[in-house]
């Protein structure tokens, strides 16, 4: 099973749009601690649901590798990400242990991008578990109108996950 790190907005995402669970069941999932911090405060959605789905094991969360000291060049990039991303790219970055990351944030996805770093954001996660036979194409289809409603996609990732290939998502695949 391959692992991945996720990051609180990936995470939120593919709850709303009833994914996370089956992410949970096709990919051993990890978050650090700020993620999951992010993602069971009081009144956001789905924070009981992830203190649920780690107290029955189905994903787990290490703790922030974030207060290691990064090389020169990571710095002013690192710096500019919020905290969760920062410490997603971190643990990624230092203790490895993940073959990708799923992030949807802008300019955490850039650095993930500027640096080699393996990643994909919640919309084409639909995508892949259709590619796998998990979900038909009309589910496919529908899963990702969904998480279009809800999260912020530029019209270049639209355009990406709506035409990517399989030799695309290979690598991403369960």
């Amino acid at each position: 099973m391959k692992k991945i790190l996720i990051d609180a907005s990936s995470a939120i995402l593919l709850y709303k749009s009833g994914l996370f669970d089956i992410l949970t069941r096709t990919f051993c999932t990890r978050m650090t601690a700020s993620v999951y911090e992010e993602v069971t405060h009081d009144g956001y959605p789905g924070a009981m649901a992830f203190k649920n789905l780690l107290n029955a094991d189905r994903f787990t969360v290490t703790p922030s590798a974030s207060g290691k000291p990064l090389c020169r060049d990571h710095l002013p990039a690192m710096n500019a990400l919020d905290r969760g991303e920062r410490d997603t790219i971190g643990e990624y970055i230092h203790r490895g242990g993940a073959d990708f990351i799923i992030i949807d944030d802008g300019r955490g996805a850039g650095y993930c991008r500027d640096n080699d770093i393996p990643y994909i954001n919640a919309l084409l996660f639909p995508k892949i578990l259709f590619m796998s036979r998990e979900l038909t194409e009309p589910e496919c289809v529908s899963k990702m109108e969904e998480i279009m409603k809800i999260g912020r996609y530029s019209a270049t990732v639209i355009a990406f996950a709506g035409h990517c290939t399989k030799s695309d998502l290979d690598f991403f695949r369960p």
